[in-house]
């Protein structure tokens, strides 16, 4: 039985690195709506995506899965102070930082150079006193365009 489960994992990870094979995802990506802002590095190992967008004060993690040409990654937030320059309270942020703030769903399109798709934030209410998060969800989907950079 061993033997069948340990076949049947390598047989799934070998066909998802087949399906990951085509496309360039790893380089420096700009956001279509957001040109001021700093660049996102995305860097691929055959299905997993990792990135960061630094700010002053923190960073934006992304991670995620890419198959057939589709992303999908989520953005983690970190760094109290650029949680607090997103306009977040001071007492607040810590239950903010390290956490999924977003989620998106791209297709690798236009000879490798543009990830078009959805992006998800999260909506995150709280109580100023005594500081606590009292609910999150994600809002509707709404389209989001990646350019490469380079």
């Amino acid at each position: 039985m061993e033997i069948i489960l340990i076949s049947a994992g390598a047989a799934m990870l070998v066909v998802m690195l087949a399906l990951s094979i085509p496309g360039r995802i790893g380089g420096q990506w700009k956001d279509g709506e957001e040109l001021d802002k700093p660049q996102i590095a995305l860097a691929r190992i055959a299905f997993w995506v990792r990135g960061t967008r630094r700010f002053d004060g923190g960073m934006e993690r992304y991670t995620g899965l890419y198959l057939l040409r589709r992303l999908w990654l989520k953005r983690i937030d970190c760094g109290v102070q650029f949680i607090i320059q997103k306009g977040f309270p001071e007492r607040v942020a810590p239950f903010i930082d390290n956490t999924v703030t977003a989620r998106y769903q791209f297709q690798l399109k236009s000879g490798d150079d543009q990830l078009s798709g959805t992006f998800s934030p999260q909506k995150i209410h709280f109580t100023r006193n005594p500081p606590s998060l009292t609910e999150r969800y994600y809002l509707p989907e709404r389209p989001k365009t990646w350019e490469r950079v380079r």
